[in-house]
């Protein structure tokens, strides 16, 4: 058995020259020994030892500071001594245990480092877990602001010089937050009248110089700013928090772990159970990083203000979410906006969420948007990341957001761009490499300015999204909604499954362009024969273009009873369609008029009707020149017209059709069909007369400006 002895009784015998040694290794100091000599006083310093340390190591131990670790004892008061005896860059060290919190664990404005590895936390009351804010300086307001430019070492950079009265204590690399009193455009407050409170404008720069009067900043103003501007510095402290689990056990409408104004602050290895609203809170930060953490579940209850996401990014610029796992949240991450007043003399409000990048993170059955940015997120970027089991994959409001080899999987939709039903826009974003699967409604919906409120209700936003290299499986919907937008699509695959009945239009195009580049595929093999009729277009509105380079249509022997026609139209919209292939030519056709006159459709088809004959159509009447149109004059390839007539009939005109196109009329009906010839039924036939086709008889025709008959090889 060990022998205790006090901790000034730990020396041995004396050796030949110097003081005694230690006894041996059997001598262990009793808990009051090392507490009496944490507690003396240091010879050098006066302090006691547990005060002097952590200036001489940097780091401290919340042991020491009477934490219990058991669940039950109150451990808030300890922690937070052990935060303030942190000194500034140092750290400090949570040692496992489970403790109770009742307030915040909060910084006192100095760089730490927190590692929590083993310890468990459980959030006992409606505020956050941990509270970590920086500081303001007192703003100045800014008389003047004006872009330039200035020269790096590889060329040009923008730059802001703002005006202001008198001096700052700015130095070269600070970071200052810009702000003013001008409504965020396209922000769902952009209105008029503009409400009260407002999204307003705010961003960051770095200092590059300053003067007596006036600053250099590095950036480039993203929003006009030109009211009320006022400009402030954000302390520099960094915190970094590492390990840990959180657990929550009330409502807090501000989140578990909460950052604010810092810049470069980090949170990594943690896992949050029950979060109580959002779990990690990043408001106003610059630079921050939310690595290889885990949400297990987060309360969604709007109202009790308690909004689960997994990271809310709010006004924060250049934020980076990373590898990371959410399950049942509200949002796995969304941008947010906070609303100020005019003359409101505080930055963190202002500005949109810029910059951020969510990289390699997955979320699992949320109960809104998988991944969201709200209409005042700009420049967001999600990357490999996956959505499964949601409502919606991709949430893109907002401007300029982009969505890269992602995936989503059991969705009702797997990308959703699209303004506030009664406010705000949506635009510029870019979806390039999506793989979806289990798809219900759509795979891209487009849907802006929809609400019938909304101030541009029903005018077309111009300004395109991009969406391109999109693989799709099951699609039980439809592969493209859009709705008073400009969508330009480059090879597109699309796999669809269930019923093709009477109302499945494959893809909606109302009041929007939808341009589309490479190749776009529509495979039908896998889809359940309904009730025919339906279309792999339904394009709607005066104002509306279809334009395609290359489309497939692709199903094999049935796809003919899946899909009455290729392109059902409303209004006269304009249709641009080369290159289509079909399978089988649909029952009625390629597409429906009217049209408008630049439009076309050039299609192939693969085989003939019902797989049994070589012929593209059998006509049972020859004056439907709608048929006649669909069949002829939308196509690249030569034509055969099979006619199959009970009684005598006239065929009175021929559509318009590309030069050289060769027209092949047959007639194995029992009656006689007669061509007519001249200027009217565009023809001119041999002798300059009419032709009566009796039963087994064939012309042969080309188009050369008119259909002018050949020789029948």
């Amino acid at each position: 058995m060990a022998t205790r002895v006090p901790i000034a009784n730990l020396k041995g015998p004396q050796g030949i020259r110097g003081e005694r040694g230690f006894p041996g290794l059997n001598a262990v100091p009793t808990d009051e020994a090392i507490a009496e000599l944490l507690g003396a006083p240091d010879s050098f310093t006066g302090g006691s030892l547990r005060n002097v340390l952590p200036s001489i190591t940097g780091s401290v131990n919340a042991a020491d500071f009477g934490v219990v670790g058991d669940g039950v004892a109150n451990d808030t008061a300890a922690l937070n001594a052990a935060i303030a005896a942190t000194p500034t860059g140092g750290r400090l060290i949570i040692p496992a245990g489970t403790y109770k919190l009742t307030q915040p664990l909060i910084d006192t404005g100095r760089s730490m480092q927190v590692e929590a590895y083993g310890a468990t936390f459980i959030q006992s009351a409606a505020v956050p877990a941990v509270r970590f804010a920086g500081q303001w300086e007192a703003s100045k307001a800014v008389t003047g602001a004006v872009e330039g430019t200035t020269t790096g070492s590889g060329g040009l950079l923008p730059t802001l010089t703002i005006s202001f009265a008198g001096t700052v204590p700015w130095t070269r690399g600070d970071l200052v937050k810009l702000w003013g009193d001008d409504v965020i455009p396209g922000s769902s407050a952009d209105i008029t009248p503009a409400p009260a409170s407002s999204f307003r404008v705010g961003q960051f720069f770095t200092v590059a110089s300053v003067s007596a009067g006036s600053a250099v900043l590095l950036g480039k103003m993203r929003d006009p700013m030109t009211l009320g501007l006022r400009v402030a510095r954000m302390s520099s402290h960094v915190i970094s928090w590492r390990g840990g689990t959180f657990i929550g056990a009330a409502a807090s409408p501000t989140g578990m772990f909460v950052f604010q104004a810092l810049r470069a602050p980090s949170v990594q290895d943690v896992t949050i159970q029950n979060a109580t609203g959002q779990a990690f809170s990043m408001a106003a930060c610059y630079g921050y990083l939310v690595d290889s953490c885990t949400v297990d579940w987060a309360l969604d209850d709007s109202g009790a203000g308690a909004y689960g996401y997994g990271v809310d990014d709010n006004t924060s610029e250049f934020g980076l979410v990373r590898g990371c796992r959410f399950h049942q949240p509200r949002h796995g991450y969304s941008s947010t906006g906070s609303t100020a007043t005019v003359g409101q003399d505080a930055p963190m409000p202002h500005g949109r969420t810029y910059g951020a990048r969510i990289v390699d993170t997955v979320v699992i059955a949320s109960s809104s948007a998988a991944f969201d940015t709200h209409a005042t997120g700009q420049g967001i970027v999600f990357q490999n990341c996956e959505a499964t089991d949601a409502p919606i994959g991709y949430q893109l409001r907002g401007n300029r957001n982009r969505v890269i080899d992602c995936t989503v999987r059991n969705a009702e939709r797997g990308v959703r761009m699209a303004s506030d039903a009664n406010a705000g826009q949506s635009w510029g974003h870019t979806i390039d490499g999506l793989y979806a699967d289990n798809i219900s409604m759509v795979v891209v919906e487009y849907v802006t300015r929809h609400g019938s409120t909304h101030p541009d209700f029903g005018v077309r936003d111009q300004r395109p999204s991009f969406v391109s290299n999109i693989v799709a499986r099951e699609v039980y919907g439809r592969a493209f909604t859009l709705l008073n937008t400009t969508l330009n699509a480059a090879d597109v695959d699309i796999d669809f499954s269930g019923p093709m009945d009477n109302v499945r239009a494959l893809a909606r195009v109302q009041d929007a362009w939808l341009r589309c580049t490479g190749e776009v595929r529509f495979e039908l093999l896998n889809g359940v024969t309904a009730a025919p009729g339906g279309s792999a277009f339904w394009v709607t509105g005066a104002g509306s273009l279809l334009e395609t380079t290359r489309l497939r249509i692709t199903g094999a022997s049935n796809m003919a009873n899946r899909l009455s026609k290729v392109i059902a139209t409303d209004g006269t919209p304009t249709l641009r369609i080369d290159d289509l292939l079909i399978d089988y030519f649909p029952s009625t056709g390629t597409i429906n008029d009217p049209t408008t006159a630049s439009s076309w459709v050039h299609y192939r088809a693969a085989v003939g009707i019902g797989g049994t004959t070589s012929f593209f159509f059998p006509l049972t009447v020859a004056t439907n020149r709608d048929t006649l149109t669909n069949i002829v004059a939308r196509t690249f390839e030569d034509v055969v017209l099979q006619f199959t007539l009970a009684g005598a009939q006239t065929l009175e005109q021929l559509p318009v059709a590309r030069l050289g196109q060769k027209l092949i009329i047959s007639n194995i009906g029992a009656g006689t069909l007669t061509i007519n010839h001249g200027a009217t039924p565009r023809t001119a036939l041999n002798g300059n007369t009419a032709k009566a086709l009796a039963t087994g008889q064939a012309i042969c025709l080309i188009f050369d400006g008119v259909w002018r008959q050949v020789t029948f090889i």
